[in-house]
């Protein structure tokens, strides 16, 4: 499939800008160079590399927790500040410290929140996580952390495996842009278990590239 926008002047060179797709599917940028008249018969191309804008970031107070417990409130049943938020994780994703949340029990749970201005541009909240869940008492999808924007959830993280790497999210949050909403993540605890949800690195975005 060829995108042209053609001009012809008589016997002058004529400039034809396409696009070629090529088999698997990936567009690359063409110049054509075709001749009017008296000019050789075959099309000369020049390949143009594709240049991708970058994917601007801003942070988020204390994203990378390094700070401690700035900026951030730790909630949850006997919870005391720097129970979440600690430097003793043994993988953080970057830097020393992280935010792992653990709830346990069935009317337990564990969250960390923080009041935030969403960015107008850059409004895709990105942060990378850790899970250490398995357990032979909770299967499948019984026990969850969720991440919430004004008390509404906008992602669900299924713990039911162990982490073997950092993973990283991405929430497009352009319904909350240009306004100051509450952040949180949260952890409900079971009977039987107390999940670990690990976040670190927490950031906004200007695409959705994960």
């Amino acid at each position: 499939m060829e995108t042209q926008n053609q001009v012809r002047l008589t016997d002058r060179p004529v400039f034809i800008f396409f696009l070629v797709v090529i088999s698997i599917g990936t567009q690359i940028p063409t110049l054509r160079i075709s001749y009017a008249n008296s000019y050789p018969e075959n099309n000369q191309f020049i390949y143009l590399p594709i240049v991708m804008k970058p994917c601007d970031t801003s942070i988020i107070p204390n994203g990378n927790f390094e700070q401690g417990v700035d900026a951030w409130w730790e909630k949850g049943f006997y919870v005391l500040p720097g129970d979440y938020i600690r430097s003793d994780f043994d993988n953080p994703h970057s830097g020393e410290w992280v935010a792992a949340i653990r709830a346990k029990w069935l009317t337990e749970f564990g969250s960390i929140e923080q009041n935030v201005s969403v960015p107008s541009n850059n409004h895709y909240l990105a942060y990378w996580y850790w899970v250490e869940a398995i357990d032979m008492w909770c299967p499948g999808r019984c026990l969850a952390a969720y991440v919430q924007i004004n008390g509404t959830t906008v992602r669900t993280h299924y713990l039911s495996y162990d982490s073997t790497e950092w993973q990283k999210d991405v929430i497009d949050l352009i319904g909350y842009a240009g306004q100051t909403v509450n952040l949180r993540f949260y952890v409900l605890g079971n009977t039987h278990s107390s999940p670990l949800f690990v976040v670190d690195d927490v950031f906004y975005q200007s695409c959705p590239t994960k």
